[in-house]
């Protein structure tokens, strides 16, 4: 295992990304995103995806200004990607959104057609550290995640965000997937040479699994609703709804089997793959100082509660991100060798 600190890996994503092509300006904002998963501890969303992005990438990038706008009134802006850089896309709309909060309370900024778009809750801090609520919504993912009383793959597993302001202090920021198990863990897993954790994928049989082999190998295996096999009525339902909300109104379309033809194709094919980005003015509803004292009473009360035997803390939502961050920024980031190796042979191309 490599301990590589997060300067150095940000400056050979920026160089790998800008030897392919890209501006330095979108070049950065992919490279600062990756290395940023990593000292939040989410690996799976980090620079384990650099040898993965670039393949991708240097078929085929498409900028920022390739974008188009389809509709923009009334603090409601819906944007066609085609085919645009996903983490790029989202930092762009979430911006937009902020910027939507002076002519409306609630901002909304949908996306469709882009690659893959990254770490959700990287947008939600985004619009939080303006004093603003932050939401995403998305129906994006790789069709693998089974309804609850089924083994067959059907849904995607539709990330959410939220991002909670506080006043000198970091947002609090919940990042969620409706999926026991986003398919970047498993990959995470795969690379650390794990099995994977019994209770989130299951056969179609409805058998657990643990090989992640036979998750990426073919599609006997999917990851259960978020809830697992007891409570996965749940997550089922709440990805069901999301789906219904911002596959429509952002124009990518509810997830579907389109014969021969998967993942989203132009004119009236669609197949989801939508994203739908929120901004809440606060002060529209109450003074920022109020906000702020309900939500750090909030805080004190709940952190008060008495951990049981195993836990050190009560921690809040995005706290222990935000302690993995300071961490790692101090030691460095953990890269499996294996990873690190490929990363230094494509930035020597």
């Amino acid at each position: 295992m490599a301990i590589i600190n997060a300067s150095t890996l940000t400056s050979v994503a920026l160089n790998i990304f800008k030897g392919i092509g890209i501006s330095e300006e979108e070049a950065g904002i992919i490279s600062e995103h990756l290395v940023g998963s990593n000292l939040r501890g989410h690996d799976s969303h980090g620079i384990i995806r650099i040898p993965t992005y670039v393949a991708q990438l240097e078929k085929e990038y498409v900028s920022w200004d390739k974008h188009e706008v389809l509709s923009d009134e009334a603090g409601i802006t819906i944007i066609e990607g085609h085919g645009v850089n996903g983490i790029v896309a989202a930092t762009r709309a979430a911006e937009l959104a902020v910027e939507n909060t002076k002519q409306s309370v609630f901002s909304t900024v949908t996306l469709r057609n882009t690659t893959h778009i990254g770490r959700l809750g990287d947008y939600a801090e985004l619009i939080a550290k303006k004093n603003l609520i932050g939401m995403i919504w998305t129906n994006v993912g790789g069709k693998f995640v089974v309804p609850f009383g089924s083994g067959e793959r059907r849904l995607r597993p539709n990330p959410m965000a939220f991002g909670i302001p506080r006043m000198n202090k970091d947002p609090i920021v919940l990042d969620i997937s409706l999926s026991s198990i986003a398919g970047g863990k498993v990959d995470d897993f795969l690379t650390k040479g794990k099995s994977v954790p019994e209770g989130w994928l299951i056969d179609s049989k409805g058998d657990p699994v643990t090989d992640g082999t036979t998750f990426r190998g073919n599609e006997d295996a999917g990851a259960l609703p978020l809830g697992g096999m007891q409570f996965g009525h749940k997550g089922f339902g709440l990805a069901m709804i999301m789906e219904m909300i911002v596959g429509p109104l952002s124009r990518a379309g509810c997830t579907k089997r389109l014969e021969g033809k998967p993942g989203i194709t132009s004119g009236n094919e669609k197949d989801g793959g939508g994203v739908m980005i929120v901004a809440i003015d606060i002060e529209k509803f109450t003074s920022l100082n109020n906000y702020n004292d309900e939500i750090e009473q909030l805080l004190t009360w709940v952190k008060s509660a008495k951990p049981l035997p195993g836990f050190s803390q009560i921690y809040a939502p995005g706290e222990m991100e935000n302690n993995s961050k300071k961490n790692r920024l101090d030691t460095g980031i953990d890269v499996p060798d294996s990873v690190w190796e490929k990363i230094l042979v494509i930035s020597k191309k």
